[in-house]
């Protein structure tokens, strides 16, 4: 087997799904993350706080660009969950979903790549 090219197909095909996985989740999971955002700045805005909308949307910028990061490690969460039930079980099964969608672009990435490179043949050096 060629070790190398194995190598380099499996670091490939992480890398592609994995792009993929952060895409798809930008469309699919986001929206979930940005009404629970909506839902705690009105509460805030209720609680008689000031929010400035130009600080807290460059801030969401900043938390999408690192939404590949954060799902390597989830902290435990130690607050009280104040969230609609409806939107934490919407939002699961959509991170759920995209997860499983990750799992079969990188089957299906790594299987094209293996299919293409044929990493378990060996190839005979034609002597001169």
């Amino acid at each position: 087997m060629k070790t190398l090219t194995f190598i380099c197909i499996t670091l490939l095909s992480g890398a592609i799904a994995g792009t993929l996985l952060g895409l798809i989740n930008q469309v699919v999971v986001e929206p979930y993350i940005d009404k629970a955002i909506g839902i705690q700045t009105q509460a805030a805005i209720n609680a008689g706080q000031i929010v400035d909308p130009m600080q807290q949307s460059t801030y969401r910028t900043w938390q999408k660009g690192g939404e590949m990061t954060a799902y390597a490690s989830f902290p435990p969460n130690p607050d009280k969950v104040t969230m609609p039930a409806d939107l934490i079980s919407n939002f699961r099964i959509a991170g759920a979903f995209t997860i499983g969608l990750f799992w079969w672009l990188l089957g299906i990435t790594l299987g094209s790549f293996w299919d293409r490179f044929k990493p378990y043949e060996t190839s005979n050096i034609a002597s001169v």
